[in-house]
């Protein structure tokens, strides 16, 4: 008997054919087992209120929402302010954001930030970055190298101060 020969099913015959695999069976019966009945919901509750009921834990619940909720604020303005200088294209504007940052917030150590933070007008801004760079560098790896490479140089090659021209040829050299 040839494929031809044999009658063609159709796809409910094929569903159906399938739910009378044996694989099938132990699944649905394993299912069947896992699931908790009206008795044990019951007692999940009534442990869930005496817990509720005795007060500690709403304290103390209290006290951890309270320390994460002043973190949480806290964490967001740094976080949206990165954001927003991640996204800035104009170079004065960048400078503007990153010492407005800075004064709020200590020096990241997001290499992204420490980017960004090349391209700012003050020298003195730019060598933070380069020495905060070459920490990261001998902790470990920077993802994003050929941004940071062109950045390095840039200052390289058009900088006016020898110790940092040094010190962007060094780190392109770390990273390359």
């Amino acid at each position: 008997m040839t494929r031809e020969d044999r009658p063609k099913r159709s796809w409910r015959e094929i569903d159906q054919k399938k739910d009378r695999s044996i694989h099938r069976r132990e699944e649905q019966a394993g299912n069947r087992s896992n699931r908790s009945g009206p008795g044990s919901q019951k007692s999940y509750r009534a442990a869930l209120d005496k817990l509720f009921a005795s007060g500690k834990i709403g304290d103390l619940v209290a006290e951890k929402i309270g320390d994460a909720a002043t973190d949480n604020m806290a964490l967001s303005g740094a976080a949206k302010l990165l954001e927003k200088i991640k996204k800035i294209v104009d170079r004065r504007e960048l400078s503007q954001a990153i010492d407005s940052y800075l004064m709020q917030y200590p020096l990241p150590i997001d290499p992204e930030f420490l980017e960004r933070m090349l391209e700012h007008r003050d020298p003195s801004r730019q060598r933070e970055a380069m020495e905060q760079i070459e920490k990261i560098l001998s902790e470990g790896e920077i993802k994003r190298k050929r941004a940071m490479i062109a950045q390095l140089k840039m200052i390289r090659d058009i900088g006016d101060d020898v110790d940092m021209m040094a010190l962007a040829k060094r780190l392109i050299e770390k990273l390359d």
